[in-house]
């Protein structure tokens, strides 16, 4: 039917419009500058490398609109929706038979496009909806398998899965649940010609990752690991890394264990068993319910980190969770035995009825959270940490959300690329003091050996910090000085970042003056997890800092200017707010002003 042609198509355009109408407009945080300047320049992102996402991105990269990372973004866009018809397609097929099938399949691929943590990457640059694509197509071609018994779709299937372990290696916990399927269906673990056929296409889709190493022998925008010979090849693979896992997995998995009791875990082993036996002879459906299970327990255990706790990044590692939730939900409809209530278009309306108003539910409560249009936050972030350096400067910085996209910025879109820009927490590694060593003799003409090895880099920071200041002036920003321990006394502010005390800083009003901070000012304007709270303390902070040093050069006007500024982001310091109040009480009595503690 024709309905059942464009059912599909139709909800996936209608995601596709809402992931337009929230869609970023430029770099946001975490991975995104990164990603971008990997795609760009076809070149190798931080471990795995991710190949395949920076092949398709640079397909998207000649796109004859808008910036580099609006086009990235509306990759991530466009996976999302191809995912959403292909989920709509697998779900169709699932409930075969079913009136209105059509409509059950629709609103279920548009419940999963709003879910907020899919939605939310499908607007920005990132890998998790290219990786859900794939991993939705993995599954269509086992369900198809499972229908048809057709060995071509199986072996599709195992070349998906060799792609989708290379876009994303969560993919590691859909292993399990596919392995079982794959060697239990027609006794394939005793057709040695099947496995071998399937070995040679997952082989084969894998080889992509040989892209590592021809890349890294080219001159590249970005290249994390060098992996053009075989131990950068190990470390950027993320193998070594994988093993690790492995290896404290029994140690994550007993922490668990004692986080919600022996007597839970029991119980879902037990679930687990009775889940086994009732669907011993669905395979398919036991396939996709033990993935989703893998996965969850999985993820649990990876993301009991406390760091992914503090920035909130665990949710977008449970999107395949709720992919197979998605797919198990259908195939256990698909289930039910009663032929009356299958070819029922009532109970069927009513399903599909249930599902669309979700889907509208979600749209609508999301909405505002997930709306990236207004989303400048990084890319103001990183022009202003720019703007403050002189011409020709160098600036140590530090930490995804302060280098990435200084690095696209940089680059892609060649501003402020003057500044000798140095990632200081990768001068742990030596692919990466390699690297500059090289860069410090092109710009400067100065061979830098490192006095310690590479892993001591901090004790190597004071030795580069003067090659540096002998030549041009030098910064640190907020991050790396705090996490450096650096002292302040011989630095001077200069906005987002700091001066040595070798060279003469800029006046500081005229630094803040230059800088936009979209939206900064307005909490409706930027969602806080836009900003990146930590981020959004480094304006206060440094705002704090500015009104401290204005006091302390008798610049009055100026430090209540600053500190107003500080107050307009959210500063909440009572005592700092009552030692102004006490300095403009002072000034007012014509008295001495307080002084101003450093906190």
């Amino acid at each position: 039917m024709k309905i059942e042609r464009f059912a599909g198509l139709a909800a996936a355009l209608v995601g596709f419009g809402v992931y337009l109408s929230t869609l970023a407009p430029g770099v946001t945080f975490w991975d995104s500058g990164e990603l971008i300047c990997g795609a760009v320049g076809l070149g190798i992102p931080h471990p795995p490398g991710y190949p395949v996402f920076c092949m398709l991105g640079k397909a998207f990269y000649y796109l004859p609109f808008g910036n580099a990372a609006y086009r990235m973004n509306l990759l991530s866009a466009s996976f999302a929706t191809a995912t959403a018809y292909m989920l709509y397609r697998l779900v169709l097929e699932m409930l075969d038979g079913w009136a209105y099938g059509w409509a059950l399949a629709a609103s279920a691929a548009l419940c999963f496009c709003f879910y907020p943590s899919f939605w939310g990457v499908s607007v920005i640059t990132e890998v998790y909806t290219l990786n859900t694509l794939v991993l939705c197509l993995v599954v269509l071609c086992l369900y198809r398998y499972d229908i048809t018994r057709r060995l071509q779709y199986l072996y599709m299937s195992s070349f998906l899965l060799a792609l989708s372990l290379v876009v994303h290696q969560s993919t590691v916990f859909f292993l399990p649940a596919y392995v079982m399927y794959f060697l239990l269906t027609d006794g394939n673990y005793k057709r040695p010609a099947v496995l071998a056929s399937a070995l040679f296409f997952f082989m084969l889709a894998f080889s992509v990752t040989l892209y590592l190493p021809i890349r890294a022998t080219t001159d590249l925008l970005i290249n994390i690991g060098d992996p053009d010979y075989l131990g950068g090849m190990i470390w950027s693979s993320k193998i070594e890394e994988h093993l690790w896992t492995l290896e404290h997995l029994p140690r994550k998995f007993s922490r668990l264990v004692g986080m919600y009791g022996v007597g839970t875990v029991a119980l879902g082993f037990a679930a687990c068993a009775v889940m086994a036996y009732m669907f011993r002879k669905r395979g398919f459906v036991l396939m996709v319910l033990f993935a989703a299970l893998s996965y969850f327990i999985g993820m649990l255990a990876l993301t009991e980190s406390s760091e992914i706790q503090k920035w909130g990044l665990q949710s977008k590692f449970y999107i395949p969770v709720v992919l197979m939730g998605v797919i198990a939900a259908a195939g256990l409809t698909a289930m039910i035995p009663s032929k009356s209530v299958r070819k029922s278009g009532a109970v069927a309306c009513a399903l599909a009825l249930t599902l669309i108003v979700s889907a509208g539910g979600l749209a609508y409560k999301y909405y505002h959270n997930v709306d990236h249009t207004r989303d400048y936050f990084a890319q103001d972030f990183a022009t202003n940490t720019l703007k403050a350096v002189k011409d020709g400067g160098a600036l140590f910085g530090w930490g995804d959300n302060g280098v990435f996209p200084v690095w696209y910025l940089q680059r892609v879109e060649k501003y402020r690329d003057d500044v000798f820009f140095m990632h200081t927490e990768l001068l742990s590694y030596p692919w990466y003091t390699a690297e500059l060593q090289k860069r410090l003799y092109n710009r400067f003409g100065v061979v830098y050996l490192p006095s310690y090895p590479t892993k001591q880099y901090v004790r190597n920071i004071p030795v580069l910090r003067r090659i540096l200041e002998d030549r041009t002036p030098t910064y640190f920003d907020f991050s790396a000085l705090g996490t450096l321990k650096l002292p302040l006394n011989d630095m001077t502010p200069q906005g987002l970042i700091f001066i040595t005390s070798a060279w003469p800083s800029d006046p500081l009003k005229r630094v803040w003056e230059r800088y936009v901070v979209r939206g900064a000012l307005n909490t409706y304007d930027v969602n806080r997890q836009f900003a990146a709270e930590g981020i959004l303390d480094i304006y206060r902070w440094q705002a704090w800092v500015a009104t401290k040093y204005f006091y302390s050069i008798n610049r009055y006007d100026d430090g209540f200017w600053a500190f107003n500024f500080a107050r307009a982001l959210g500063f909440d310091n009572p005592e700092a707010e009552r030692e102004v109040e006490q300095v403009r009480h002072d000034l007012a009595s014509r008295k001495a002003p307080a002084q101003i503690r450093s906190k």
